[in-house]
């Protein structure tokens, strides 16, 4: 998760890099308050994906679980990758 750092340290600097890092997680926890909320409110089997379908749209929830499949599949692979 760290691959990269190095770079955005050296043309950022530290302030840069806590601000991103500051910024980027505001924002999940954000995402994870949201969901904490959807789910206290609904608590429905099927996580995520079966919230958007509901909440949303039936297309997102079918777009997200593809995503979800096609980053499990591929992921792997290139985190393997990148370490190699």
């Amino acid at each position: 998760p760290y691959i990269g750092t190095a770079n955005a340290l050296r043309h950022g600097g530290p302030a840069g890099l806590f601000i991103g890092y500051a910024a980027i997680g505001s924002l999940c926890y954000a995402v994870m308050v949201s969901l904490g909320e959807m789910v206290a409110h609904l608590p429905i089997a099927g996580g995520h994906i079966t919230l958007a379908r509901r909440f949303v749209t039936p297309a997102l929830g079918f777009a997200m679980g593809w995503n979800y499949w096609v980053s499990g599949r591929f992921g792997l692979q290139n985190a393997r990758n990148e370490l190699s």
